[in-house]
């Protein structure tokens, strides 16, 4: 359920991330604060920006942005996997480190699905005429 509903647990997460580096003594420069709310500001006008897309509100506009919002959301994501990994005394991650399987399956589904996204995303913005059917 935290990882649905992320944007209600994503400060106490945090808190409790930086709590534990500061337990333990390890130096590490973030505002867990700060990165959780930008964080769940951009998960939320992510979200929004995905149902106005869907409703062609804005589109394709709405689509770029909501693209747009993945960077940083990433960035927020990074910052707090680096503290976890310098908690678990792991900062470079080393013993998650290797593809499994099924890791290269997700992969694979996940760059098909955002090829045709782009694609789609292409020909509404470029050649409205080729979605006509």
């Amino acid at each position: 359920m935290r990882g649905i509903f992320s944007i209600f647990f994503t400060h106490s997460l945090f808190r409790l991330v930086d709590s534990r580096l500061k337990e333990k003594k390890f130096e590490y420069e973030w505002n867990p604060q700060f990165v959780a709310t930008v964080y769940v500001l951009f998960a939320i006008l992510g979200n929004i920006l995905d149902r106005l897309s869907y409703k062609e509100i804005g589109s394709p506009v709405t689509d770029l942005l909501s693209l747009g919002v993945l960077p940083v959301v990433g960035w927020t994501l990074y910052k707090a996997q680096n503290a976890v990994n310098i908690v678990c005394e792991d900062p470079l991650g080393v013993s998650n480190n290797q593809f499994t399987w099924a890791n290269i399956i997700w992969i694979v589904f996940g760059t098909i699905l955002w090829g045709m996204i782009l694609l789609g995303l292409y020909f509404m913005v470029f050649d409205p005429s080729a979605l006509d059917i």
